[in-house]
């Protein structure tokens, strides 16, 4: 039986993609600035989208901006010597850096006003050991036969999730979260199996989604040789990862398709059998439909245009200002977007 909802939730989804979450940053300050009204009920991030969502939980758009506008590469990722590196550690990079970053911003003061705000905000992993898209979450939500769902008991290991979420495999090591000797556990990017969290926020009841894709629809060939290791995995992983975020989404919009037709469906089988919406209803609510239970969904994606400037993985604070200008530009088509308004942001 699907999960029953008693009142619409709006949501605000972000995908992953390192340093191109400047994008999102700039969706982000335009709303702030030209649809202040609107809020969000739930956050999910997958990788920079979950550095994002706790501090865009808490509106915290001026330090989003300033965060995303002024580091550079050695801010986040120390790279070293990478052959040392590849022989005697999980990753080729070390995220000492960035960990030290999403300490000094998200502080143990801002987690306590994220968790007394009464907003979900979900945190995209995949744990190496299970194989299945872990979400660290402030819901209580259950764990699905899709995901598992760990509620985020401290400050400390909500920022072990963040750091998580972010940390691409191979290139970043692994996060131990509640982890023994018996039953290791380790988590990686969610981005490995899910680019842009979508699905979670409509099971969690979200009817209006506001989703951050930040790659384009379709991204054009490069016309440039590939000579070195990382360039060639950088540019194997995108691939992979917004091959992932096209079923992100398509999936999710399907579904709620589906449920509009059923919807337009029984409207017209009580029109013309003059039987109560009630009556119909029961004789569409067939025991174990995935339908069951369920709203239509309006989803709504903002994403560039063309492919944005960077790997990912290249912090530029140049290159960082251009892409929150870019992401402003493009959030220009939210001014008649029709997400419910809430609270007014501060």
């Amino acid at each position: 039986m699907g999960r029953e909802y008693t009142m619409s939730k709006t949501a605000l989804v972000i995908s992953g993609g390192g340093s191109k979450g400047a994008f999102a940053v700039g969706v982000l300050k335009w709303l702030a600035k030209h649809r202040p009204e609107v809020d969000f009920d739930i956050i999910a991030g997958t990788s920079t989208g979950a550095l994002i969502a706790p501090l865009a939980a808490l509106k915290e758009f001026t330090l989003l901006e300033r965060v995303y506008t002024s580091v550079n590469t050695e801010d986040v990722i120390l790279k070293g010597n990478l052959g040392e590196r590849f022989l005697r550690h999980t990753s080729l990079y070390s995220v000492q850096p960035l960990i030290a970053l999403v300490k000094r911003e998200f502080t143990p003061e801002r987690y306590n006003r994220l968790m007394e705000s009464g907003k979900e905000v979900f945190i995209s992993t995949v744990c190496l050991q299970t194989r299945r898209i872990t979400y660290f979450t402030t819901s209580d939500m259950p764990a699905s036969q899709h995901y598992d769902v760990i509620r985020i008991a401290n400050y400390q290991e909500m920022v072990r999730a963040i750091i998580a979420s972010a940390n691409q495999p191979v290139f970043m090591p692994p996060v131990e979260i509640r982890s023994t000797e018996e039953q290791p556990r380790q988590y990686v990017d969610g981005g490995v199996m899910e680019y842009a969290p979508i699905q979670v926020t409509i099971d969690a009841g979200a009817t209006d989604i506001l989703a951050i894709v930040l790659s384009p629809e379709q991204s054009e060939p490069k016309n440039q040789k590939y000579d070195r290791l990382v360039d060639i995995l950088l540019r194997t992983i995108s691939s992979f990862s917004e091959e992932v975020g096209t079923n992100d989404i398509r999936i999710p919009r399907l579904y709620s398709e589906a449920i509009g037709y059923i919807n337009s469906l029984k409207r017209q089988v009580a029109q013309e059998t003059h039987l109560d919406m009630a009556e119909v209803d029961r004789v569409f609510g067939m025991e174990h439909s995935p339908f069951a239970g369920r709203r239509e969904v309006n989803i709504h994606i903002v994403r560039p245009e063309r492919e944005l400037p960077t790997n990912g993985l290249d912090f530029d604070r140049g290159i960082m200002r251009q892409m929150v200008e870019m992401g402003f530009q493009a959030a220009a088509a939210l001014e008649a977007l029709p997400i419910p308004a809430t609270a007014p942001i501060a």
